[in-house]
């Protein structure tokens, strides 16, 4: 009943479920009454028509809820200021491929909350996939320099790096990211292929191969297990694994099955 967000005003002060609990209490009551004969069936109606009413809005308060845009659509359109609400709207526009709409979003959550850092983070992520390398690395400095611990946060920069092929950057923040989240399976096969791309196979197969551990469904580091195979002459290890990375969907490692395999 008292419990406050961490972000305090900036996410919600009240949360919709604690009225049941005084409901819930306010119908005992209401069920503890004698009412005499002759007020019954004023009490009925009375109760009858309260029950219409609010059936009636629960069903107009549905469409609320029918889709997690409209739920935070709704609380943002009615004036409040909540990065909150920002923030995780702009998280399912990405998700959506609506890039452009969750800059927006992630921009007006940093707005409204200047030290928010996962807002930082997530909007680093969206810059970076728009190409804009001088917008990203400062979003994904500002979202670690507010909370050092933020091993998503160093996962992406890490990720960042490693697109612009600097390796000992990359190297530094993606096992910074791994010590801070041990089962990060990402970290490992991104570490993986770091040592991949420097010529050490047998390192970078380990990588892949502990990646598998933490998660045996994460296609890529299959298919990145079977090129490392392959750069090794295990073939017959090369086309288990990408036969299995094909499983899981993985096109790239199909077409790697038809043209190595037999």
């Amino acid at each position: 009943m008292l419990y406050r967000h961490e972000h305090l005003n900036n996410a919600y002060d009240y949360l919709e479920h604690r009225a049941y609990m005084p409901l819930i209490g306010i119908v005992l009551l209401l069920s503890s009454i004698k009412i005499n004969i002759r007020r019954m069936k004023l009490f009925t109606m009375s109760a009858l028509t309260i029950f219409v009413i609010f059936a009636s809005m629960t069903i107009i308060r549905a469409s609320i809820f029918k889709d997690p845009v409209s739920f935070y659509t709704s609380a943002i359109d009615k004036g409040t200021r909540v990065a909150l609400a920002y923030n995780n709207r702009g998280i399912i526009r990405k998700n959506l491929n609506d890039f452009r709409g969750a800059l927006e979003d992630f921009n007006n959550a940093i707005e409204i909350k200047q030290d928010y850092e996962l807002a930082y983070n997530n909007r680093g992520n969206i810059k970076d996939e728009f190409g804009d390398n001088n917008g990203a690395l400062p979003d994904y400095n500002r979202s670690i320099e507010l909370k050092p611990d933020n091993a998503d946060a160093y996962l992406n920069r890490g990720n960042f790096y490693l697109k612009l092929r600097k390796f000992d950057a990359a190297l530094k923040d993606l096992n910074k990211s791994l010590e801070l989240m041990p089962d990060n399976n990402i970290a490992l096969n991104n570490i993986g292929s770091i040592y991949g791309m420097l010529g050490n196979i047998p390192k970078a197969k380990r990588y892949f191969e502990l990646a598998i551990q933490k998660n045996s469904n994460y296609s890529d580091a299959w298919k990145n297990l079977g090129v490392a195979n392959q750069n090794l002459n295990d073939m017959y290890g090369a086309c288990e694994a990408w036969r299995k990375a094909s499983i899981l969907g993985s096109n790239e490692s199909k077409n790697l099955l038809i043209k190595f395999c037999k």
